[in-house]
């Protein structure tokens, strides 16, 4: 076995642990391969910016060259590349998935590449790529530059879009429902803390679109046709907080309120116009204010046949 001294370390070596080099006589360099990494890296960290420039603009000059050598290899080994990319994955994919596992029971924390703040590894995503098994930037600032993109969206993006959703509606679905019944616990657990912790965005917003729910519940669940839209509060101020059929009939009534046991009562009801083959008309004139009781004994009966009715009786 041939052997040499480093000049570095000064240590005799086996000759295999020295680089090839013509210029010497018994053709191997004068320093061993574990001095030369230290030295290659001393000179990194000192010169790190100059080396990027210097990298950056050779590969300007040979971008072409490079490409076509690129190609040229992949086409040839294209079938041996496929295979050891896939035996690579499943060998890294359970390492990396024990060191998650490891990492979330020992509450490793960790930085944000993006907003630079130490956070708890559970606040990154899955990354099978990262060396961890985690994402480099936390999932706030994920959601930050999603609203962008959204956002700054092109018009023909917008187009692909709603093109893509009326093929695949079907199959959306699918995929909702059983992404749904499978995460129903967890689903439920952050509806509950985010309804605490913005009870007054609920209340807010339930103002903001009061009457455009109503408007929309008359369409959907009622047989009507919206003319006008009409509110418990202004039918109310109109019939001066009283029941109409209380005064006809001489009963003992209390001044109405805004609440459930008031009634939006039709004159001419639903079934009546169903006859016809038309919708009931929902505007001022078809409407007056009742109390629950009169409301519910009206049912679909004309308001002549039901004055008549309680006078013979």
């Amino acid at each position: 076995m041939k052997t040499k001294k480093c000049n570095k370390c000064k240590k005799i070596k086996n000759i295999d642990n020295f680089d090839n080099n013509k210029k010497t006589k018994d053709k191997h360099g004068h320093v061993c391969k574990e001095c030369r990494k230290i030295e290659k890296k001393v000179y990194y960290e000192k010169n790190k910016e100059e080396i990027k420039i210097r990298r950056h603009k050779k590969y300007i000059k040979n971008k072409k060259k490079l490409n076509k050598q690129q190609n040229k290899r992949y086409k040839k080994n294209r079938i041996k590349i496929l295979k050891n990319a896939k035996l690579n994955r499943i060998k890294n994919k359970e390492k990396k998935e024990q060191i998650r596992l490891e990492n979330i029971k020992n509450k490793v924390n960790k930085n944000c590449n993006r907003c630079k703040i130490k956070k708890n590894i559970a606040e990154f995503g899955k990354c099978p790529s990262g060396k961890d098994g985690f994402d480099g930037i936390c999932k706030e600032c994920k959601k930050k530059d999603q609203n962008k993109r959204y956002k700054n969206r092109s018009p023909e993006k917008i187009e692909k879009d709603k093109k893509y959703r009326d093929k695949n509606k079907k199959r959306r679905k699918e995929y909702n429902k059983k992404y749904k019944a499978k995460h129903i616990k967890e689903a439920q657990i952050y509806i509950a803390k985010w309804r605490k912790e913005n009870k007054k965005h609920i209340l807010e917003y339930k103002k903001k679109h009061k009457r455009q729910r109503y408007e929309s519940k008359i369409k959907r669940e009622r047989n009507m046709e919206l003319i006008d839209p009409i509110y418990k509060d202004e039918l109310l101020k109109r019939d001066g907080y009283e029941c109409i059929w209380c005064v006809i009939f001489g009963c003992k009534h209390k001044k109405l309120k805004n609440n459930k046991h008031t009634h939006i009562d039709h004159l001419h009801s639903v079934y009546a116009f169903k006859k016809i083959g038309k919708k009931c008309p929902h505007s001022w004139n078809n409407v007056v204010s009742a109390c629950e009781h009169h409301n519910l004994e009206k049912h679909n009966k004309l308001p002549l046949n039901y004055i008549w009715q309680n006078i013979k009786e």
